[in-house]
């Protein structure tokens, strides 16, 4: 078991380390010319692109660029957002309002999970069971951005339970 263990772990490194440069590249590939994202519809003089990319490494190869990204991952300097802020200190920020909200999640799946598996389970082979099987498919199914638009749009705006977090009925 324990080799086990240390062959599984093993594995999660190349794994780890194909992932990260796939996202990299990824971004690298699509994100066009990001000085101009910077600079703004005015545009940049040579002299300011030229010290951007200078900045953000942005004038070396591929290569180098991605092993100065997983320096930086790991020795926790990801860098400053386009305002200036450290990246590390936006996330602690949100950080713990996104630990209250996985809690939450956590919590109400556990609750009902257990009771609607307690009722497919006391119920099998009828139809509370299949129905359950179908509506947890479904929810499955529905990828969670789309999920909590319809829940706001629904429990926020329609029935007006809560304060919807976007639109005009918005704090």
């Amino acid at each position: 078991m324990a080799w086990y263990l240390i062959r599984r772990i093993l594995q999660m490194i190349p794994v780890f380390f194909g992932a990260i440069f796939i996202v990299y590249f990824l971004m690298f590939a699509t994100s066009g010319d990001p000085t101009a994202a910077l600079c703004g519809d005015r545009g940049c003089t040579d002299a300011t692109k030229a010290a951007l990319e200078a900045q953000y490494n942005l004038d070396q190869p591929f290569i180098v660029q991605f092993l100065l990204y997983l320096k930086g991952v790991f020795t926790l300097d990801l860098g400053k957002n386009f305002s200036g802020r450290p990246i590390l200190s936006v996330i602690a920020d949100t950080f713990p309002n996104t630990v209250k909200l996985a809690i939450i999640a956590v919590i109400f799946e556990a609750i009902f999970g257990v009771l609607l598996g307690l009722i497919a389970g006391l119920r099998k082979g009828t139809w509370y069971d299949s129905g359950l099987l179908f509506f947890s498919l479904i929810l499955i199914s529905i990828p969670v951005f789309v999920l909590g638009f319809v829940s706001q749009f629904v429990f926020g705006i329609k029935l007006g339970w809560t304060t919807p977090t976007v639109g005009s009925g918005a704090p």
